[in-house]
């Protein structure tokens, strides 16, 4: 059975396996689109869309976060 697995603090999808017994922090429900902007996380026993860690909305854009160095 293919299960989706997400990172139990954040709850953003990490990875797909194929197994017999479901991994922990995983689930078999349907993984919406991902694409080049948004990724998706499994909040409330559900998936939803989230925008990519990496990237903010500035001024109603995505851009990447910048990272100041110090």
């Amino acid at each position: 059975m293919l299960f989706h697995k997400f990172d139990p603090i954040t709850k953003i999808y990490t990875e797909s396996v194929e197994a017999d017994v479901q991994p922990e922090h995983s689930t078999d429900k349907a993984l919406p689109e991902i694409t080049e902007h948004y990724t998706v996380a499994f909040i409330d026993d559900e998936f939803v869309s989230v925008l990519k860690p990496e990237l903010q909305i500035v001024d109603n854009e995505i851009k990447p976060i910048e990272i100041v160095q110090q």
